[in-house]
């Protein structure tokens, strides 16, 4: 049985939370998207958990999307050209 290494989770755990914090701080979108669950009654930390949470599912969607070539990885536009935005 492989032995499990937290490493990587950890490492893409500290990736998602620096963004969060920084979307927090930087963009309206997510500052918004804070206020909403803060008028819902979550505290800053749960607002925050919430917000990695979307971050993770997009991070991830956007991970698939790229792996099966259906987004980016087009004639006029290859992957190696194209920053996550």
């Amino acid at each position: 049985m492989p032995i499990f290494k937290p490493w990587p989770v950890s490492q893409l755990n500290l990736a998602l939370h620096r963004i969060a914090v920084t979307q927090a701080r930087l963009h309206p979108p997510a500052r918004d998207y804070l206020a909403r669950r803060r008028a819902e009654g979550k505290t800053w930390r749960e607002a925050l958990r919430c917000l990695k949470r979307h971050l993770a599912r997009t991070v991830f969607r956007l991970l698939k999307e790229i792996s099966l070539g259906s987004r980016f990885d087009t004639p006029d536009r290859p992957i190696s050209a194209m920053a996550l935005t």
